[in-house]
């Protein structure tokens, strides 16, 4: 009786055998869908930070084209602006160019060049007291598209003209769109909102909208660019699953919330399909390792092995098909810090760690908190940090309250800024992004902190405004010895 029961059980394990071989090519294909959908979300979330990035910047660039302007204006003693006063200013700028725009529409470069802008749309709004950004496709002066950043110049009250400061857009912008994926280069592009390319990270040139190109490139499928421009249409964001047929894995779209630009980011098809390799590699090396365990079952078998043998390799086999690898990818390398916390249960799970002279230093301990801890209770007590200059800032956007109040606004980033003094000798100042969703299955809102140090970045800024201060003031000084000799020269 006991050979006719390990004859059954023999019999069995072609069987098991597979029905193994079965569930690997299962596991094989959820394991493709899978993958796509994760390295989507990842794609999504690391195109939100690059929005967040250029949208900073080209609101910083409208700020100091306005403060120029402002400068400007109050430094002249008559509404004209001459090449030399352009050229001085131009020495004291971040812009590749400075132009300045009388009222009659004629426009004037340092170098003494002028042209007429009399049809130009910022030419139309910034007479009428707007500043902004203008994207110019077929510049006078350059042979190359320009980002053109104005402001109105005012004279006693009046407008005389707009002060405009300029990039080469794809220079400027190639840093900001310049995307890898695992050592993979992705193409990035900023778009206007009917498709044309204000710049790219490939530096090519496309003529036409660029959806259109990448579908009849092979780029994206026919369903994905329709889903695609949609966006470009009503604004928002999205990101697509292209078909396999296409020569990229996914695409994300998303339009820039306070200048109304679009960025398209291509996700290399080259990494999904390398890291579906490895893991499915993986896959194969556990199947070999589960029909070896088979074979050893089948010995055991024949020499009528214990019974807890063949419950150790059930149990081994458990174990093997429940493991899962746990993907997670820092959102941006720059960062020196980042955590996660759950904004619906104000719980911070675990320790908030920074890496200083090659030591992990413990936020939550130094505010005398161990995880896991109140969220809330951490923003409160870090406040010790940040200098008197930024507490109100910080305060005001640092909160639970307000992030639950942005995300029910529908925003997924909230952006602050503040001075802070915790470790390091001089005070820093940071930039954190705080990123937010909402999971799936718990509909807890979840929190990424994504945090940055920008203090070179903002001194500069600050040593180019006092540059300029400093040298509108000489012109001021200058103007009113001038005025004071004709004076006196008339009373004589």
């Amino acid at each position: 009786m006991k050979g006719k029961r390990s004859l059954h059980e023999i019999i069995y394990v072609p069987i098991l055998l597979a029905a193994v071989i079965a569930i690997f090519f299962w596991y094989t294909a959820q394991n493709q869908e899978r993958m796509e959908e994760r390295n989507k979300n990842y794609a999504s979330d690391s195109a939100r930070l690059t929005v967040v990035k250029i949208d900073h910047e080209l609101n910083n660039a409208v700020n100091q084209i306005r403060t120029y302007a402002y400068f400007l204006g109050e430094s002249l003693t008559e509404p004209a602006i001459t090449p030399e006063k352009l050229l001085t200013l131009r020495e004291n700028t971040i812009f590749d160019a400075l132009l300045f725009t009388d009222i009659n529409g004629i426009d004037y470069y340092s170098d003494g060049r002028t042209d007429n802008v009399t049809n130009r749309d910022f030419y139309l709004k910034g007479i009428n007291g707007e500043d902004g950004i203008s994207i110019i496709f077929d510049p006078y002066f350059f042979d190359e598209t320009m980002a053109c950043f104005y402001a109105p110049v005012y004279f006693g009250g009046e407008t005389i003209g707009l002060l405009r400061g300029v990039y080469l857009a794809e220079e400027y912008l190639q840093h900001m769109l310049a995307t890898t994926y695992f050592g993979e280069e992705a193409d990035v592009f900023l778009c206007m909102p009917d498709g044309r390319v204000i710049a790219s990270s490939d530096h090519n040139q496309y003529d036409g909208h660029l959806i259109d190109i990448l579908e009849e490139t092979g780029g994206i499928d026919h369903d994905t660019a329709v889903s695609a421009k949609t966006v470009f249409t009503n604004g928002g964001e999205g990101s697509f699953i292209c078909d396999p047929g296409s020569s990229t894995d996914n695409l994300c779209v998303m339009q820039l919330p306070d200048n109304g630009f679009i960025l398209v980011q291509t996700f290399p098809k080259s990494v999904t399909q390398q890291m579906i390799r490895d893991e499915n590699l993986v896959g194969i090396q556990l199947e070999a390792m589960l029909i070896g365990l088979f074979v050893f079952y089948i010995i055991t078998l024949l020499f009528r092995a214990k019974r807890e043998k063949e419950l150790q390799i059930q149990a081994e086999m458990s174990t093997a098909n429940r493991k899962e690898r746990q993907y997670r990818i820092a959102v941006a390398s720059s960062s020196f810090c980042t955590f996660e916390f759950n904004l619906t249960k104000d719980l911070i799970e675990q320790d908030v760690i920074r890496m200083i002279d090659g030591k992990a230093v413990s936020f939550l301990e130094t505010v005398g908190l161990q995880a896991p801890c109140s969220v809330s209770e951490y923003f409160e007590r870090w406040k010790q940090f940040i200098l008197p200059e930024s507490l109100d800032e910080y305060s005001n956007a640092v909160n639970t309250g307000h992030l639950r109040e942005r995300f029910a606004q529908g925003k997924a980033e909230v952006v602050v800024e503040y001075w802070g003094k915790a470790y390091e000798d001089s005070p820093i100042c940071v930039r954190q992004s705080y990123i937010m969703t909402q999971d799936d299955e718990t509909h807890d809102i979840m929190v990424m902190v994504v945090t940055k140090e920008i203090t070179e970045q903002v001194r500069q800024q600050r040593e180019q405004t006092q540059a300029l201060q400093d040298a509108l003031m000489q012109a001021q000084h200058a103007n009113q010895a001038k005025t004071t000799f004709l004076s006196n020269m008339s009373h004589d």
